[in-house]
């Protein structure tokens, strides 16, 4: 998921960016990648909708270093 994440980040940000805008992106990518998909699985095959809000808090928190890690690492 990182490496998606990565990919869209330098496709719509050039080098020198505002580590901000590349944090958010990135993070918001990753957050999408790590837990919407998972909420279709309560929606249509009726698993529990507290595992589905313990898959949503973790895809946040690795989203979020997702996004920390890209914003530290992105070239001035």
């Amino acid at each position: 998921m990182s490496l998606l994440a990565g990919l869209a980040t330098s496709v719509a940000f050039a080098p020198g960016v505002d580590h901000h805008e590349i944090v958010h992106f990135s993070a918001l990518i990753a957050f999408i990648g790590y837990s919407v998909a998972m909420w279709q699985l309560s929606i249509w095959y009726h698993r529990s909708w507290a595992t589905t809000l313990r898959y949503t808090v973790d895809g946040a928190i690795y989203g979020f270093l997702t996004g920390l890690m890209f914003g530290w690492f992105w070239p001035h």
